[in-house]
Parts: structure tokens; C-alpha cells; sequence
């Protein structure tokens, strides 16, 4: 029988705790996870949370029902996502593509594609509206730096990629 990809419905905030039971029962599971940027009383921070909040990936067998039964009852699994009382296999491309955007970490950090000389203007934080061009790209942490230019003077701002955009020519 050939193994696929398939998706389990966590209970909330689970999805750690399932991943570590399943790949202690023997099964390949996967958990993508995603650095995103989080606002708490207007400071921004930093965490790594699920990229699909209380979604699992695990790679078996599951027309067997010993494995069915398994996955099924493993504590902090809510369901098995089916279609017709039959578990839905995935493409394996598409764990594949998920894989190709981690770092080495096994992370994904999203980035905007802006490249050095990109007109851009600031979104967010206190500089908001204020137009720039980009000077260095996002690094591993995902800052930029921008050239702000302030009425005669010139100002370097590193600032999160999210807080700029690439600004629209009309």
C-alpha cells in the first residue's frame, strides 16, 4: 500500500503536543511553522506559530485500520480531515513546496520581494506614509533598511518588512 500525505484537525493550540505523539508512535508527521510578527499594546514582537493554526500533516498508510484507529484516538487529534467517510490524500508536491520556503531552522519567514532601489512607503509605526527608497533587503530577520528623505534631510530607518510596500506607479 502507498503512503500519502494527509491532514489531521488538532484541538486548539495542539498541534506541537499531536506532532511529538505522533512521530513517538512511529508516523511521519509534519508541522509547518511560521516567524510572523505580532503587536502587543502596540510593541511589536515576534513568534513562531503554525503556519495552518490547529492543522497537522502526517505521511502514512491510513487504508489501514490499525493506523487509522492510531492517528484517530492519539491524544489532542480532534478529526481526520475526510471526504465521503474516506481520509483525503494530499499531493506530496505540496508538503514539497511548504519545505522549499523554510530556512534551515524549519521555519518559514515571509519576506515581500523588494529589491535594493525599490521606491517604498511605510505602512505601519510612526512613520507611516512617510516615502523612501529601499536600501538593503530583508535579512534572516526580515528588516529593511530605507532611505527616508524628511523635508531637507535624509534619514536611515531599519524597519520589519511588513511596514513597507512597494509604492504603486501610476
Amino acid at each position: 500500500m502507498r503512503q500519502s500525505w494527509y491532514v489531521i484537525q488538532t484541538k486548539p493550540q495542539r498541534e506541537k503536543d499531536v506532532t511529538q505523539l505522533l512521530k513517538q508512535g512511529g508516523f511521519e508527521s509534519f508541522l509547518p511553522l511560521i516567524h510572523e510578527r505580532i503587536y502587543r499594546k502596540g510593541t511589536p514582537s515576534f513568534r513562531v506559530a503554525p503556519l495552518f493554526p490547529s492543522y497537522v500533516f502526517i505521511h502514512t498508510n491510513l487504508e489501514e485500520k490499525n493506523h487509522f484507529h492510531l492517528i484517530k484516538y492519539t491524544r489532542g487529534v480532534n478529526k481526520i480531515i475526510c471526504a465521503e467517510n474516506r481520509p483525503v490524500p494530499l499531493p506530496d508536491e505540496f508538503v514539497g513546496t511548504i519545505r522549499t520556503h523554510m530556512n534551515p531552522e524549519g521555519i518559514i519567514t515571509p519576506q515581500k520581494t523588494l529589491i535594493n532601489g525599490d521606491k517604498v512607503i511605510v505602512i505601519k509605526g510612526i512613520l507611516k506614509d512617510l516615502i523612501g527608497i529601499l536600501q538593503k533587503p530583508a535579512d534572516h530577520l526580515g528588516r529593511v533598511q530605507v532611505l527616508l528623505k524628511l523635508v531637507n534631510y535624509q534619514m536611515k530607518a531599519t524597519l520589519h518588512w511588513n511596514e513597507v510596500e512597494r509604492l504603486k506607479v501610476a
